[in-house]
């Protein structure tokens, strides 16, 4: 062995794995002194390395115990202990990586070992822990005579053959251990039993000792272009499953082997490699030999005769399960937050501009209103009046459901049975369908009570059966299906979302034409959709998306094409049971009066349209175009002013400011907020959780008329 000459920059990979194979044979002993001697023997000849140890960590005892077989030093000789404060050693342990001191002179010496190595006369040293299964038994320690004595090659190798050590230690101080334990079984007959019991713990660690080897080496050889034979190392067993000698009794085992899938990329790299066309590693999957399926990595290194024909390969195969599904789950996590980002950020712009567009519709419909309400019935252009009405009020349903995908719409959440709200939307829902889909409800038979905006829960409930009678042009089955389900850790990590906690489900199936993958990764983005042009907005499941965000809920759909499409909602259940109580509210009629109304708007559009609707009815009105004007005016006539229609946010003073000032000028106020914000701002102004008078913009004449009777016919408090 000491003819081979030291690795040197050009080593091939092919060389190195020949090195390890050698190295693999020379240590497989059974007991721990012989592989270590081995071991060391091994190191020193064969790289050409003059002082070589191995340190075995005694976590009980603080320190390392020294086993060295060749170029013994005073201080660091086989059976020494050196304590973690004065070795190196412990550092490498901590990083859990090698660490290299290419000149130990070069910089004060920090432990008592450097001091004693260069007493001795050597100037660097190489430290690498000995790890098996995520645990370090010790270091594999190196030392040169020479400033960077240790070439890259040289550590590059040393490095690839410290986990077979590692491995290979461990297993020889189990069989030390077990050997022991049968000497004791020998000499004391009444400890027979519980030294069997031993004895089988210790077979039991070593098999999984054994079984936690993820790779091996494999050779091929080629005669004439074709495979010849395949020999696979001993490690194959822990791999696969199968042991060499399987491989050598069926020669299609590997293959046959091979995920069915993955089949012809393995076959067609073979043919590849054989023609010198690739020598790129390849991975895919196998079937291990009890049932379950594995990924492994293999890297082939081609070998040819002086005539440069291909003779045989060796390779490296290792298993990668661990690496590729902690990489799936860092993509699917990686999707689910780019996703969410997204949906956000469309849906801030989509908040963003719903102020804007309900000013523009309250000015349209409220001047629209006032032209109809002066109108003779008979008047041929009433009906086009009717239909910009109409467009307008179109227009508001679409910022409404901008606003319910931003989650930023103003809702009123309340105790609710679910199946409740279902039975009472039923009827609405056979007009939405057409006649040839048939519906079914299959309800659970307890009251599954929620808290959620009822109107929105309705929404959502049209949304997705006009979804589905769009799915069934030529009939089918819509099914709503309720149960009481629990969201634990293991629902949570298999699907990515939710809560842990007891949940009502909702499910909606129907039996239409499905969706393909990308179709349904899209669904919820508002404004996509797979309809003609003038067949939808695009808008109904991002606002249904957005209203089960805002009702605290999750939503998630299952479709393939041809076999249907299913939503299921996930809404949080109250603990304590509640049936919604409904208040029928008598149908009022639009009154008039002869009260003085103050109104501050910055919009000077929207603030002469409430004056003159105001106006039209009897009302004597002030205008304000700001917070600090409307202070100003309302205190110039106290006396006469009934009430103060303000708008949440305006310049100078916003709404809430002016009316504290106002408060203080007279306690008994009457007020009315209007807003076009979304529905976090106008929380964060601390109007509806006062419990405030507020109407959200657009706001239609007759709504905004109702509304300032209703307040004013309220007693003074």
């Amino acid at each position: 062995m000491s003819g081979y000459p030291q690795v040197d920059k050009r080593t091939s990979f092919q060389k190195i794995l020949h090195i390890l194979k050698e190295f693999e044979e020379e240590i497989a002993c059974l007991h721990f002194s012989a592989v270590a001697h081995k071991a060391l023997e091994f190191i020193q000849t064969r790289l050409g390395i003059t002082r070589v140890s191995i340190a075995l960590l005694q976590q009980e005892k603080g320190g390392f115990m020294i086993y060295d077989a060749v170029t013994e030093i005073r201080g660091l000789e086989s059976g020494d202990f050196l304590s973690f404060e004065k070795s190196a050693l412990s550092e490498a342990v901590r990083r859990v990586e090698p660490l290299y001191q290419p000149n130990i002179k070069k910089q004060k010496p920090e432990y008592e070992v450097d001091k004693i190595l260069l007493e001795a006369g050597f100037k660097s040293y190489l430290l690498i822990p000995l790890i098996v299964n995520n645990q370090c038994i010790g270091t594999l320690n190196v030392a040169a005579a020479k400033v960077n004595g240790i070439g890259e090659s040289n550590r590059l190798v040393l490095q690839i053959i410290a986990p077979r050590l590692a491995q290979a230690i461990r297993n020889s101080l189990q069989i030390d251990e077990l050997k022991k334990k049968e000497e004791i079984m020998r000499s004391d007959i009444t400890e027979r039993k519980r030294s069997e019991k031993a004895l089988r713990e210790s077979e039991a660690r070593y098999k999984k000792l054994i079984d936690s080897v993820t790779d091996y080496i494999f050779t091929v050889d080629i005669k004439d272009g074709r495979p010849l034979s395949t020999k696979h190392g001993p490690g194959c067993i822990a791999v696969t499953g199968y042991a060499t000698e399987e491989y050598d009794a069926d020669p299609f085992l590997w293959l046959n082997m091979v995920h069915e899938e993955d089949r012809e990329q393995v076959i067609k790299h073979s043919e590849r490699l054989l023609s010198g066309e690739t020598r790129e590693p390849i991975e895919h999957r196998i079937i291990h030999k009890r049932g379950d399926v594995r990924w492994v990595r293999n890297t082939p290194v081609p070998r040819y005769d002086r005539e440069g024909r291909l003779i045989a390969y060796d390779g490296l195969i290792v298993d990668i399960t661990e690496r590729k599904l902690a990489a799936e789950e860092r993509q699917r996590l990686h999707d689910q937050l780019l996703h969410a980002q997204k949906m956000e950020a469309v849906g801030i712009l989509a908040g963003g501009v719903a102020h804007d567009f309900n000013n523009i519709l309250t000015a349209i419909i409220g001047y629209a209103n006032i032209i109809k309400m002066k109108m003779r019935k008979d008047d041929p252009l009433k009906i086009h009046l009717e239909q910009i009405i109409a467009s307008s009020e179109r227009g508001a349903n679409l910022t409404q459901s901008l606003l319910a995908f931003s989650r930023k719409q103003l809702i009123s959440p309340r105790p609710v049975d679910l199946n409740m709200v279902i039975r009472n939307v039923q009827k609405l829902l056979s007009r939405v369908i057409s006649e040839d889909i048939e519906t079914q409800l299959v309800l659970d038979e307890r009251p599954l009570t929620i808290l959620a905006d009822s109107g929105q829960i309705e929404q959502i409930l049209l949304n997705l059966a006009t979804n589905a009678r769009d799915a069934m042009p030529r009939g089918g089955t819509l099914t709503l299906r309720t149960e009481m389900t629990t969201m634990d850790e293991q629902f949570i990590k298999k699907h990515g979302f939710g809560g842990p906690g007891i949940y009502a489900l909702l499910s909606i199936t129907d039996t239409g034409a499905g969706m393909d993958d990308k179709t349904r990764a899209r669904i919820f983005e508002p404004f996509f959709t797979t309809k003609e042009v003038g067949r939808g907005t695009g808008l109904g499941l991002a606002m249904v998306y957005g209203a089960i965000k805002q009702n605290n809920g999750y939503i998630m759909v299952s479709s393939g094409l041809g076999t249907g499409t299913t939503f299921d909602i996930y809404l949080p259940l109250l603990r304590v049971e509640e049936r919604e109580v409904k208040e029928s509210r008598p149908v009022t009629l639009i009154k008039g009066g002869a009260e003085t109304i103050l109104i501050a708007e910055d919009d000077e559009s929207l603030r002469k349209l409430a004056g003159s609707i105001l106006g039209e009815f009897g009302y004597t009105v002030i205008e304000a175009r700001d917070g600090h004007e409307a202070v100003e005016k309302f205190s110039a006539r106290k006396e006469a002013v009934n009430l103060v229609i303000l708008d949440v946010i305006m310049p100078k003073k916003n709404g809430r400011e002016a009316y504290e000032e106002i408060k203080k000028i007279n306690p008994q106020v009457k007020a009315l907020f209007i807003s076009g914000y979304t529905a976090e701002i106008v929380h964060t102004r601390g109007i509806l959780d006062s419990g405030l008078n507020f109407l959200s913009k657009p706001i239609m004449p007759d709504q905004l008329l109702k509304k300032v009777r209703e307040i004013l016919d309220e007693p003074a408090i």
